[in-house]
């Protein structure tokens, strides 16, 4: 515990230095009375063929990134925690490629235990947290390049307004690819310390916004700064959500986890990487 906490306060400053929106606002965007559409959701979960059998446990490393930038050195200590340099993340590519490594989809864990997604040999899941217009301008190409694809959580509130995240016509470049969009929130607040209204603000506003923006069901959620419990796991069920990302690490998934499903944050080091994602 005390570990999580460090970690959650590292994390906190690195945000703060990529200039995250995370105050708490005055005006919440209106969200509509609707139930999540079961069938558009379902739809999600027919594309491969089921397994033969289903394992009651996968390991499959879920990797998070934050910035891809060149301007390592330049960095506080804390935000070098959440910075891979340009090189080095094609270095650490071009190791899932050498190692035979198959990028699958947050919510691709939900559909393996639905018996509606044929596991590869050796998966791997690629996260992107924020929305940080790095992400599009370094990382996408060379993921592009791979035929890569990823789940990019976005915080709503400052796409298309700041030039340092993400707009929606990049969002849909990067859905329409086969990459998945999910949600962080609306402001990047600490879900697990606002009033149930709020919670219900960032929780389904973030949805219907992506929803709206780019003509997909928003079905995996990842915790601002790993902060949950019972009440914001349940709000997210009932919103339609069919995963959840945590920040714990580990590597090992079941069914009756797949709202607290763990990962790494990954750094500049390679040697940490490797050992991380394994051979």
């Amino acid at each position: 515990m005390r570990a999580r906490r460090q970690l959650v306060f590292c994390f906190l400053a690195g945000l703060s230095l990529a200039g995250c929106v995370i105050q708490r606002p005055v005006n919440w965007p209106a969200v509509s009375d609707r139930r999540p559409e079961t069938e558009s959701v379902q739809a999600l979960i027919t594309e491969s063929p089921a397994p033969a059998t289903i394992k009651e446990e996968i390991d499959v490393p879920i990797i998070i990134y934050h910035h891809i930038k060149d301007d390592y050195n330049s960095n506080s200590e804390a935000d070098k925690n959440y910075t891979v340099t340009v090189a080095n993340f094609r270095a650490q590519l071009d190791y899932l490629v050498e190692r035979g490594f198959t990028p699958i989809l947050l919510s691709d864990i939900a559909r393996y235990f639905a018996g509606d997604f044929k596991w590869p040999a050796k998966p791997i899941v690629i996260t992107f947290d924020d929305g940080l217009i790095s992400q599009y301008q370094s990382a996408w190409p060379m993921l592009k390049e791979r035929g890569f694809k990823a789940t990019f959580f976005i915080f709503t509130n400052p796409i298309g307004k700041n030039d340092n995240y993400f707009n929606w016509e990049q969002i849909n470049e990067l859905a329409e690819a086969g990459s998945e969009i999910g949600s962080h929130g609306h402001y990047h607040l600490f879900w697990d310390k606002i009033t149930d209204q709020e919670l219900r603000q960032e929780i389904i506003a973030s949805k219907e916004i992506i929803e709206a923006k780019i003509g997909r069901p928003v079905i995996a959620a990842a915790y601002p700064f790993g902060q949950s419990n019972d009440q914001v796991t349940q709000a997210l069920k009932d919103a339609g959500y069919l995963v959840a990302r945590d920040i714990v690490n580990g590597r090992s998934h079941r069914p009756a986890e797949l709202f607290k499903l763990k990962a790494y944050f990954v750094t500049n080091d390679f040697s940490r990487f490797k050992t991380i994602v394994g051979d």
